[in-house]
């Protein structure tokens, strides 16, 4: 396992890798429900027309937490024999691409969250696993819109509060309005 600390310090030494471990549940959580609310047009018109279902999509995110978890089951496994064992390739290659589409929008904004925190000077610590998949849904609403709802979404703050109340986002402190 990678283990860091700064270079000097006597500090402990800390692992990343870690970090990710414990947001995988809540990840997955999010990207499930991600899919099931179907509310990107692009994705959701492009699973129709390849004739991807909302059980095709569950069967999908399935294997791909069994993969997932099938890490610490054997030690000498490969990462391909743990994708062929969880049954990844059984699943339809449209699925397959919107499981990770969703995993790709939720780690984004996760990774964009934690470089934040890490960098921020005299700023408080990340409240809770919560704070990353509110940053997530954020990068998903957004990702969403046409040009002129960024616009709004970017120029009038009442519209954006609304959109934040009505999809159950949190407004972290120090954040912009």
């Amino acid at each position: 396992m990678l283990s860091l600390r700064h270079q000097g310090s006597t500090d402990p030494f800390y692992a990343p890798a870690r970090d990710v471990a414990y947001l995988y549940p809540a990840a997955c959580q999010v990207v499930a429900a991600m899919l099931e609310d179907g509310r990107d047009a692009a994705i959701r018109q492009w699973c129709e027309q390849c004739g991807v279902t909302v059980d095709d999509l569950g069967k999908a995110m399935g294997a791909y937490c069994r993969f997932l978890n099938l890490a610490h089951q054997r030690p000498e496994e490969t990462i391909e024999g743990a994708l062929e064992r969880a049954g990844w390739f059984k699943e339809s290659r449209a699925a397959q691409f919107a499981i990770l589409y969703y995993v790709g929008t939720a780690m984004s904004a996760t990774f964009f969250e934690g470089v934040r925190d890490v960098v921020r000077l005299g700023g408080s610590p990340l409240d809770s696993v919560q704070h990353l998949m509110w940053a997530a849904k954020r990068v998903l609403l957004y990702s969403r819109m046409s040009r002129w709802q960024r616009f709004c979404y970017r120029w009038f703050g009442p519209w954006r509060r609304f959109l934040w109340r009505k999809f159950k986002i949190a407004r972290r402190k120090g954040s912009p309005k």
